[in-house]
């Protein structure tokens, strides 16, 4: 079986968590650039306003394209990386 391609702003799933970031298994993402011959990729995840909240990179085997009938939900991110706080990018005003 081989593995499936993936290109700059391909919108991918995560199969694993990061928790670094705060990040779980079934996140979506951006993909923001591609390494070399798709050794590895940048990934970005946004909230739902938004706002950056990761830009990390990750292997082939831990991602993978969405599927037909899949739906997308929300939850709230328990944890911060502080690159990426709270308010970053936003009017406090």
């Amino acid at each position: 079986m081989s593995t499936p391609s993936f290109e700059e702003l391909d919108v991918i799933i995560l199969t694993e968590a990061i928790p670094e970031y705060g990040l779980h298994a079934g996140d979506m993402g951006t993909i923001v650039l591609v390494y070399g011959d798709h050794e590895a990729y940048e990934v970005e995840f946004i909230d739902s306003a938004g706002y950056t909240v990761a830009v990390t990179t990750v292997q082939p085997s831990g991602i993978r394209h969405g599927r037909e009938g899949e739906v997308p939900h929300m939850r709230t991110l328990e944890r911060h990386h502080p690159d990426f706080p709270p308010t970053a990018g936003r009017s406090t005003t």
